[in-house]
């Protein structure tokens, strides 16, 4: 697991519920995220061209804006984030926030979709469905 990797995982407080998101705190590392949604790796912006500012805008909730950390991430455990930061039920908002490496159950090499997509697809272009994931990663 390497970061930026899209991984379907389960966590400890719903350990029957997939999730999906993208790997952002690998085991050892601090991990901050700022009111932007912007993440700090050991101090150090985070290069993430694939995050979304909030898109699609028309679902904001304004008090969504978070700060988060900084934290360490425990030994063979993972820190998660949704690309749509500010619309995202992840790691950051769990009572527990780290994904143990027992419970990935592997990763994405596609996309099909996520939930706002399935809702709002009358509203919105589907334009990145279908798109690979593989070498999606920054350089």
């Amino acid at each position: 697991i390497t970061r930026h990797d899209i991984v379907w995982h389960r966590v400890p407080h719903n350990p029957r519920m997939p999730f999906c998101f993208r790997v952002i705190g690998l085991p050892g590392e601090s991990v901050e995220v700022m009111d932007a949604g912007r993440v700090l790796i050991d101090g150090e912006p985070l290069d993430e061209p694939y995050v979304s500012d909030g898109w699609p805008r028309i679902n904001i909730n304004p008090r969504m804006r978070y700060r988060w950390g900084p934290a360490t991430t425990p030994s063979d455990h993972y820190f998660v984030l949704g690309d749509q930061r500010l619309n995202s039920y992840d790691s950051h908002a769990w009572s527990d926030p780290w994904v143990p490496r027992s419970m990935i159950l592997g990763t994405a090499i596609i996309k099909c979709g996520s939930g706002a997509t399935a809702l709002l697809a009358e509203k919105l272009p589907l334009i990145r469905l279908g798109e690979p994931l593989v070498g999606k990663r920054p350089a």
